[in-house]
């Protein structure tokens, strides 16, 4: 199986020079690969993910955006079923939970359980990705299968997801020129 990443800085450096090395097939660079829009527009550069912490903006704006980001992860159920109807995928990153210490930490992962609860109710498709900011941050498919377990899905579940994001860019026919 193929697996793939997002990271949040330029890996074109010694020490990550081969995504295969931790297990990816590709690893796209946030701001580079794969383009983040925190504000609603309706052109945006694909593939392009829609951050808001409100559910509100991302379902009415879904059908510009390939990926959705709902940082507070509340389990809103117009949105996670209109994603679902509207083949749209929500990011997870796990820089969401891993950084944090203590309540904040299990608040996250508590929010994050039954966020993804909610999506495999509906249907809906979730990846996980690292957004990891330093090459000490990068998690691999086997790490990332262990960690979504926290979360009541299985290894198996975890890992697939880390393939959902090859998946959507042959689906828009975006021709990726990663490393890899």
């Amino acid at each position: 199986m193929e697996y793939y990443d997002i990271i949040n800085f330029e890996f074109n450096n010694l020490e990550f020079n081969n995504p295969k090395n931790y297990g990816f097939s590709k690893v796209f660079t946030l701001g580079k690969d794969i383009f983040e829009y925190k504000v609603q527009t309706r052109k945006p550069k694909i593939p392009a993910i829609l951050t808001s912490t409100d559910p509100e903006i991302l379902r009415r704006n879904m059908r510009y955006f390939q990926i959705l980001h709902l940082p507070t992860f509340e389990a809103n159920v117009a949105l996670i079923s209109a994603a679902a109807k509207k083949g749209k995928i929500f990011e997870i990153p796990l820089s969401s939970f891993l950084f944090h210490a203590g309540y904040q930490k299990s608040r996250m992962i508590s929010r994050i359980r039954r966020f993804v609860k909610f999506c495999n109710s509906y249907k809906a498709d979730f990846i996980f990705t690292s957004r990891a900011s330093s090459i000490t941050e990068i998690r691999t498919p086997r790490e990332i299968g262990t960690i979504g377990t926290i979360f009541d899905i299985s290894e198996d579940q975890a890992k697939d997801s880390l393939s959902k994001l090859g998946r959507i860019l042959r689906r828009i026919n975006i021709r990726d020129n990663t490393k890899g």
